[in-house]
């Protein structure tokens, strides 16, 4: 038996419960690895509906308000608009898979991944120009991968070194709602042409069916309560998953997948289609399988060539991480360049967010006193000083690059979610002890909201269990902020470093010094334990 090690990437159990179980690897890894790969299997697959969720993220928008007869602008999340107040919050939509599904998808993406990459090596324009979704090795170390800090980098000293000579021009495009509007004819032949073949073979062709004219259910279904806008979504059914667990030992909805059938037939399960369409015609893939980010990039294939051989006429530059675009090109060209994109891009069944479009002219001018290489952004006939290119999370100025203010922002309010949510538990217990102070392990408290991903608002379940044991048991104590663990225990604090590291920025160190974290951290402490 092959050791787990030594398997491909695909061949893994996702960590979610879905619709059934997961398979145990190490009893089925032989048969298991040899239906996926049995295109006559695949074929004959009936792939289970999608599980779907959408993701809220919060987005600013710049508003004039005024306090004590002083106007001024800030970035808030939510606005007034014919006196109702509307969110700026963005709802994306995801779908994922169940396990079995999840492993044919991702053995037939590093199928097409292979040959796309084979492609690119014989174009090196366009292997340079694509970056995202792909593993390609650091010039220091072939063995690590760059991350999206090297490609915003590779980006801001292409403007830097062009910079030198003259104005720069520099266009940053997003393709509106992209994964949900791929042309279903124009995936089918891109797919077909990555394979070599005039048609789909019939398994190639049921993973695409799959990806394209497929079913879902709403996770919510399994809520304990229907969701709220005006309140928090429940949690799941544990005592009927817990059952679940116990009498069948499997860790899922259903405990199998007659159980799911027959829940189908009952009318307990709500199954939907495809929602996508343009003009009544269904088309988009979901967002969130292990093959949705390949077929996006070798559906703009020719897109990328089209862009690439318009910008040989003048040395331009380009670079696409999955829907967000750069160019750069001399001033000039600006506006010529801006209307090709535009129009080059519905050949391919998708459009830009011309809301979103963003230019901008880099060159030097006086900036607080000092003479600068600095960024104007141009707002409809406006060249606004000072305004940064913001890309892959990073803001770029010109004479500094420093991360996206909106992710810091993200990251204060993990921060003060995880001290008011421990605050909350240890009043209610100190609540039944009158006289008893409420009890705050800040050291936990830290390592808490340094290591949280910040799109995940709930602590692991482990670590909650384990401090409320401490707090019911324990003495009133708070247990000192170390310096150095605290500086660089966390997953965001070793990011900024390493942003900074490798933009060879050490501005980037400042803006999230510890003084500044510890501050923030106090205040809401001593706020929601009053």
């Amino acid at each position: 038996m092959k050791d787990q090690k030594e398997q491909p990437k695909w061949y893994k159990n996702k960590g979610y419960p879905h619709l059934t179980n997961s398979y145990n690897l190490t009893v089925h890894n032989k048969s298991l690895e040899k239906k996926i790969k049995d295109p006559d299997f695949v074929a004959r697959y009936a792939f289970f509906p999608l599980f779907h969720i959408n993701i809220k993220s919060r987005r600013y928008k710049a508003a004039e308000v005024e306090n004590n007869g002083i106007k001024k602008v800030v970035n808030t999340h939510s606005y007034w608009k014919d006196d109702k107040k509307e969110s700026t919050a963005k709802l994306r939509p995801l779908h994922y898979a169940n396990h079995l599904d999840a492993m044919i998808f991702g053995y037939y993406s590093e199928i097409l991944q292979e040959n796309y990459e084979k492609e690119l090596k014989g174009c090196p324009k366009l292997d340079k120009a694509v970056t995202a979704y792909r593993k390609i090795p650091t010039k220091e170390n072939p063995e690590k991968h760059k991350s999206n800090i090297h490609f915003a980098k590779e980006v801001f000293d292409e403007i830097k070194k062009r910079g030198e000579n003259s104005e720069v021009a520099v266009l940053a495009f997003d393709i509106k709602s992209f994964f949900s509007n791929l042309n279903h004819k124009k995936l089918y032949n891109s797919w077909c042409y990555n394979l070599g073949k005039e048609k789909l073979p019939r398994d190639h062709y049921n993973v695409f069916k799959a990806a394209t004219n497929f079913s879902f259910i709403n996770k919510d279904q399994f809520r304990v309560k229907p969701p709220s806008k005006k309140s928090r979504r429940s949690g799941f059914d544990e005592k009927s998953l817990a059952k679940i667990r116990n009498k069948h030992g499997v860790n899922a909805f259903f405990a199998s997948a007659k159980a799911f059938r027959d829940a189908i037939k009952n009318g307990e399960v709500r199954i939907y289609k495809n929602p996508f369409r343009v003009n009544g015609e269904m088309v988009g893939i979901p967002q969130g399988l292990p093959i949705s980010a390949t077929l996006a990039n070798i559906y703009l294939k020719n897109f990328d060539l089209d862009i690439l051989k318009r910008l040989e006429k003048n040395s331009g530059f380009y670079r696409r991480y999955s829907d967000d675009i750069i160019v750069i090109c001399e001033k000039h060209e600006r506006e010529e360049i801006e209307k090709f994109v535009l129009d080059c891009i519905k050949k391919y069944g998708v459009k830009i967010s011309e809301d979103k479009t963003e230019k901008f002219i880099f060159k030097n001018a006086e900036l607080h006193n000092k003479k600068r290489y600095v960024s104007h952004k141009i707002e409809g006939e406006e060249l606004n000083i000072n305004k940064p290119l913001t890309y892959l999370g990073c803001e770029y100025y010109g004479y500094q690059t420093l991360i996206k203010s909106a992710n810091l922002a993200k990251f204060y309010r993990r921060m003060i979610y995880s001290v008011r949510s421990k605050a909350k538990r240890a009043k209610k217990i100190a609540e039944k002890h009158p006289g008893d102070k409420p009890v705050i392990f800040k050291n936990q408290l830290i390592r808490l909201y340094t290591k949280q991903d910040l799109d995940d608002k709930k602590s692991p379940r482990k670590r909650r269990f384990k401090t409320l044991k401490q707090i019911e048991t324990g003495e009133y104590r708070v247990h000192s902020m170390k310096k150095n663990n605290y500086q660089n225990s966390g997953n965001y604090f070793s990011y900024v470093k390493r942003a900074a590291e490798i933009m060879e920025a050490p501005e980037i160190l400042e803006q999230i010094n510890g003084d500044k974290a510890k501050r923030v951290f106090n205040q809401a402490l001593e706020k929601h334990l009053k």
